[in-house]
């Protein structure tokens, strides 16, 4: 685990906050011991191209401007150009992909089953759904 330099409690900490009346759905009060855990971790990237980004998509407008040849080329700088690798994007980029899919002229978007969910796939890749990617996200210069 990677852990911030410093820490005094290799990234995990916790506080007693003892006994405490808390109370439950119907209002009632009732004594419980409450504890707080922080953990403080990060993620370290052996080989960067094992972690591909594409951003500043726009997601609203007349035309859609997610473009196939930016995803076949990060997955081209990728090692092994992408097998065992995942693509997540958000709920409106989800559907675009969605929508490519559905389109059986398209070559690189498919749909498959797998472990009995529909799941769509670019070049099978598989595309998973993160709700914690916002359209709002202020666009990288």
């Amino acid at each position: 685990m990677v852990y911030p330099r410093g820490s005094q409690s290799i990234g995990i900490g916790t506080r007693d906050l003892g006994e405490q009346t808390v109370y439950d759905a119907n209002s009632n009060p009732y004594q419980a011991f409450r504890t707080h855990f922080e953990i403080n971790c990060g993620l370290f990237v052996h080989d960067q191209r094992c972690v591909q980004r594409l951003a500043n998509i726009e997601t609203a407008g007349v035309t859609n401007t997610l473009d196939d040849d930016s995803l076949v080329i990060l997955l081209g700088r990728m090692l092994q150009r992408g097998v065992g690798a995942v693509i997540y994007a958000n709920r409106t980029i989800c559907t675009q992909l969605d929508i490519l899919a559905k389109d059986k002229t398209n070559v690189n978007y498919t749909s498959a089953d797998v472990f009995g969910k529909p799941t769509t796939l670019f070049r099978g890749v598989p595309v998973k759904l993160v709700d914690a990617l916002l359209d709002t996200e202020t666009a990288i210069a």
